[in-house]
């Protein structure tokens, strides 16, 4: 066990179309197998989280997913991170065989003093071991913060795959 409680695993069998929902990510530790099922239709917007995914942090193996035409609106929230599969990484994290398609993230704020957002994560914590392997996405975004804002130039970050990386730890891409 851990701070997550006990492991489980999660298996998928068959699509899941999430039209109509506003989502609401909580933790995942374990294994969660899409078994190649899509989830369709993802979407959150704003709402009073500042973690932005389909899980709010993970521990483990998410795997064989894919996730298709998920749509992230964040307005006016003063620090977030963002990743399509999880938001953030405790510990030692897997991602393989998962893939992003038709999907857009759209982020805006007058003030905001912390902002990590990757495709696939946000922000792999200091020490954590993420490895993502055969996974690809298809993404667009926009990103927009106020030059006006009392924080502007704290910590913005953002990339491809991984918004920011703690240092230690190891990061392994292989798509």
């Amino acid at each position: 066990a851990s701070d997550y409680g006990e492991a489980y695993y999660y298996e998928l069998t068959n699509d899941i179309d999430l039209d109509g929902v506003n989502w609401a990510p909580k933790k995942m530790y374990g294994i969660f197998d899409g078994k190649g099922y899509t989830i369709k239709n993802l979407t959150m917007m704003n709402g009073n989280n500042d973690r932005v995914g389909l899980f709010s942090s993970a521990l483990g193996i998410i795997k064989n997913l894919k996730i298709d035409n998920a749509t992230f609106i964040i307005r006016d929230v003063t620090g977030m991170s963002f990743g399509a599969i999880t938001s953030e990484v405790y510990s030692t994290l897997l991602i393989e065989n998962c893939h992003v398609i038709n999907s857009y993230f759209d982020f805006s704020a007058s003030q905001i003093w912390d902002l990590y957002a990757g495709g696939f994560v946000g922000m792999n914590w200091c020490g954590n071991d993420l490895s993502v392997k055969n996974s690809t996405i298809e993404m667009d975004a926009s990103i927009k913060m106020s030059k006006d804002s009392p924080y502007y130039g704290s910590s913005y970050y953002y990339g491809g795959f991984i918004g920011s990386v703690g240092m230690g730890g190891d990061v392994i891409i292989d798509s």
